[in-house]
């Protein structure tokens, strides 16, 4: 039964992973204060029993990191925010990835 329920979980995890991409990759990009033109989507998700407005913005493929190279080779990846700090990161091949408790 255990099992169950957490293959359950992962699953719900990994829809909503999806949806949260998807929903970002249908926005226009966005230019920012640097003229970068990103996608940016403000989503409010259920975190710990709480609605927490989120702010997703599309990983920048100019960067020098890891992500900025798996988002050169076609990976969605999105960092989600909550009040000014790093809080989630969704990518196609991690799904959903917390980064600190909100």
């Amino acid at each position: 039964m255990r099992t169950l329920n957490k293959e359950r979980k992962v699953r719900r995890l990994k829809e909503l992973s999806v949806y949260i991409l998807d929903a970002i990759w249908n926005e226009e990009p966005t230019k920012t204060r640097t003229g970068l033109a990103l996608r940016m989507k403000d989503i409010r998700l259920l975190i710990g029993g709480k609605a927490v407005d989120v702010h997703f913005v599309e990983q920048n493929p100019k960067k020098s990191s890891r992500y900025a190279r798996r988002a050169r080779k076609g990976e969605r990846i999105a960092w989600g925010f909550v009040d000014g700090q790093y809080t989630l990161r969704v990518s196609d091949t991690e799904g959903i990835v917390v980064l600190r408790d909100v």
